[in-house]
Formats: structure tokens, C-alpha cells, sequence
């Protein structure tokens, strides 16, 4: 079975599990808004989320996000907080929340949130049929977004949720609630965010979340610094959780020592704009901005919504710098996956797709300089960070062999960090000695 595909009966399963009433979010919904709602239909899922469009005979009309049972309140807590941020802080067009319920011990028996309707289609169903001035729109647009999330910044890696302490109570989040919710994890408030009443906790990323190997939420962050952050990705959490013992963190560790050389190389050539300070500086990132919710006005490419912010949070500059959607060109540009057999080298680009690029580049690099460094610069760091995220350490292995053969260049570089060939013999001979014990 796929990946795809056994996420969507795992989806189901939970669904059929949480027994969700969908009269009872009706009831909320007409009791919130004063009117009863005429009809609802089912708009496309998220990962974690079966998604309703509701519309009420005033003619309004209302999304339900009914979150699936999987990080209880943390994540719904942090989607809520995100999409608040991002609508104070920056211009970009986000759903104003109505109403959310971050506990299943509600009368819908699941979590769920109540917000506005966004109009647009999805980039990823029409953005082939746009002209090229509307693309240059949405390529515009795209590049502002990402400048607006990147110039929110921390001293911690992490998602975000509203501060219920004494001193930071926020008073209008609250009345978001139904009903009031303590946050699960003991609260660090950050000294960047301080004034807008939200902290820096635990990570929510897919890495995390994929049911059933979910990790405790308290194994993943808040993180102070970019080696901390990739620790917990590589080994599931801090402390580790990663089964396997040595022989399935091996590789791991090994991923670890060459993030350690690139991550040298790669803040050692922007020195002269980038502090040693700064490299631990995090920014805010969508941490899912693809084609599917990237939605834009198919007459004029312009976007007129970002939607589904449940993996939202700081990460390091080079990883919140990755572009959304068709802009995403990392794996044109470098070896990503073990699935690759090479580059992409944009080998299917039309001359117009390339000039559509430059235009996109060139209009980060005029927003931010060091925004534009990070996405061009940064493909390598990012590729690392997957590698570590890979479920099985054999795709890691094998990714690890491409990427010497194809990415490390010795004549620039150096031999690489250890001797690969060995170091697999000496894999073997472990996985040999241990299979000698079971036997």
C-alpha cells in the first residue's frame, strides 16, 4: 500500500473512531452566528482534518475544520495561534477564526474550528492554465508571503500557542473558545513574542504527527539552537525515541556529522552578512505552503488565500525559506530523496518557465537579500533536515551514497566527513552480529 494511500485509511479510521456528531457542530454553528445554516458540503481534507463548508440562510458562509485525533489540543491550539499572528503581523490574506474548540470533550466529540471562508481556487488546479502576466501575479504574491511569515522572528524554534499565564492572558483569544482550555505543556514564554501574548512550544510537523508513531509533544521543542532541532528530527524526539538502537540510528548519526561540515561551510560564506549571532535566529514559517493551500483568483493570479496552518511555527532560516507551490524548485536544484536517481536540472521548463523563476527570485532578492540567500543557498541544509526525517534508515542510507557520489564535490570540499564504504561494511557486520543473537 502506498503512503498515500494508507494515510487515507488511517484518516478514515480515525474519523470512524472519534464518532464525530456533525448535528452538534451544526447546533454550534447556528447558535454562534444567530441564524440556522441551509446546507454543508465537503471540501477537500487536510492531513489531520475533514473540512465542511457550511452556509447559512443569511448567506453566509463558514468553514468547520473537525481536527482528527492526533496530538490532542497542542496542534489545534498552535493552528489557532498561527493564523492569529500571521493575520496581526503581516498583510497575508488568512482565515479569521470565529470559534474553536481544542478538547474532543465537546458535544461534536472531536476538535474542531469555525472560520472564515476563503474564495479562490487551489494554485495546484489552475496554475497551468493562468497566462503569464496572471502567473507573474501569483509569483509576486507568493514571493510577499513568504517575506511577510520569514521577517517574524525567535529566539526559539517551535509552533506557537496563546499564553494563559497571569501576565500574558489574552482576553479576545479566549473568547475564541468554546470552552476555556489550559495549554497541555508547562508554558516558556518567549521574550521575542512576549507582547503578543503567544509562546514557543512543541513542533508540529508530519515528521512527528504520522499516526500511529506519533511523539509526545514535550519530546518535541521548543529549541534553541538549529544542532537541537535536527537531533529531535533524526532521532524522534528529545530524549530519543527512534527504535531500532544502534543500528537504525546509525545512519542517523552520520547525516548529523555532515549537517555539521555543511552547516560550517554554509554560514562560513556569509559571514559578511550574516552575525555568528544570528545563527540561531528562527523564523516563522507555513511549514506546508504547497500548491494545494495556495489558493488565487484564476482571472488575475493573484492569491486570495493561505489556508490549513497546522504545521505552522519558527524553524531555521533555510528550511523557512523553502518557496510554495510550482515556485518550490529544490529538486530541479539538488538531490532531495533517495527517490531521485539525479537532479531535475529543470530539464521540462519552457523558456517562459524560466523567466517566470528569475522573476520570482529576483523579487525576493529586492524584499529581502538574506530571505533570497537562504532559498538559493540553503537547498543543501534542507536536504540534510529530510534526510533525517526519513522513517526507515535505509532510505537514508541510500540517499547518503547518491548524495556523495553526486553532490559532494572533493576538489571544493575535501573528501567527505568519513570513509561511506566503510562505515557500510562496518553497518553490516552489526547487523550480522545482531542477527546472530536472536538467532
Amino acid at each position: 500500500m502506498s503512503s498515500c494511500c494508507e494515510r487515507t485509511s488511517i484518516s478514515e479510521s480515525l474519523w470512524q473512531a472519534a464518532n464525530v456528531d456533525m448535528k452538534a457542530i451544526e447546533n454550534i454553528i447556528s447558535s454562534h452566528f444567530r441564524t440556522s445554516h441551509s446546507h454543508h458540503t465537503r471540501m477537500d481534507d487536510s492531513a489531520f482534518a475533514r473540512v465542511f463548508l457550511f452556509t447559512l440562510q443569511n448567506g453566509m458562509q463558514v468553514i468547520a475544520r473537525i481536527i482528527l485525533p492526533v496530538r490532542e489540543s497542542v496542534k489545534t491550539e498552535a493552528e489557532v495561534a498561527a493564523m492569529k499572528l500571521v493575520r496581526a503581523r503581516t498583510s497575508v490574506p488568512v482565515p479569521k477564526v470565529y470559534l474553536y474548540c481544542s478538547t474532543p470533550k465537546n458535544p461534536v466529540r472531536a476538535e474542531w474550528i469555525l472560520m472564515e471562508y476563503m474564495p479562490g481556487l487551489c494554485l495546484a488546479d489552475c496554475f497551468e492554465q493562468l497566462t503569464y502576466e496572471q502567473k507573474r501575479r501569483t509569483a509576486t504574491d507568493v514571493a510577499e508571503i513568504m517575506f511577510s511569515l520569514f521577517n517574524i522572528t525567535s529566539a526559539q524554534c517551535g509552533s506557537i500557542s496563546p499564553y494563559t499565564g497571569d501576565s500574558f492572558q489574552s482576553d479576545d483569544h479566549n473568547s475564541l473558545r468554546y470552552p476555556p482550555f489550559t495549554p497541555l505543556f508547562s508554558p516558556r514564554p518567549s521574550p521575542v513574542l512576549k507582547g503578543r501574548s503567544v509562546i514557543v512550544g512543541p513542533i508540529n510537523d508530519l515528521t512527528f504527527l504520522d499516526y500511529p508513531r506519533q511523539v509526545d509533544p514535550h519530546l518535541c521543542g521548543p529549541f534553541n539552537s538549529e544542532r537541537s532541532f535536527m537531533e529531535a528530527f533524526a532521532f524522534l524526539g528529545t530524549p530519543p525515541t527512534r527504535a531500532g538502537g544502534k543500528l537504525s540510528c546509525w545512519v542517523f548519526e552520520k547525516t548529523l556529522e555532515v549537517y555539521n561540515i555543511v552547516r560550517n561551510l554554509y554560514y562560513g560564506t556569509q559571514q559578511s552578512e550574516v552575525s555568528s549571532s544570528n545563527h540561531d535566529q528562527f523564523h516563522f514559517a507555513h511549514g506546508d505552503l504547497s500548491d494545494f493551500n495556495i489558493l488565487i483568483d484564476p482571472t488575475t493570479g493573484a492569491v486570495t488565500g493561505v489556508i490549513d496552518w497546522e504545521m505552522a511555527g519558527f524553524r531555521p532560516a533555510w528550511l523557512a525559506a523553502v518557496a510554495g507551490g510550482w515556485f518550490d524548485d529544490d529538486s530541479e536544484r539538488f538531490l532531495m530523496s533517495d527517490f531521485q536517481s539525479s537532479r531535475g536540472n529543470h530539464a521540462d521548463e519552457t523558456p517562459a518557465d524560466a523567466v517566470l523563476r528569475a522573476h520570482f527570485r529576483l523579487r525576493l532578492a529586492k524584499l529581502d537579500a538574506q530571505l533570497f540567500r537562504h532559498h538559493l543557498q540553503g537547498i543543501e541544509l534542507r536536504a540534510l533536515f529530510y534526510a533525517c526525517c526519513n522513517e526507515c534508515d535505509g532510505n537514508t542510507e541510500m540517499w547518503l551514497e547518491k548524495y556523495k557520489d553526486q553532490e559532494w564535490v572533493v576538489g571544493r570540499r575535501g573528501d567527505f566527513p568519513f570513509d561511506l564504504m566503510a562505515w557500510i561494511e562496518e553497518r553490516l557486520d552489526l547487523e550480522d552480529s545482531l542477527n546472530g543473537r536472536r538467532l
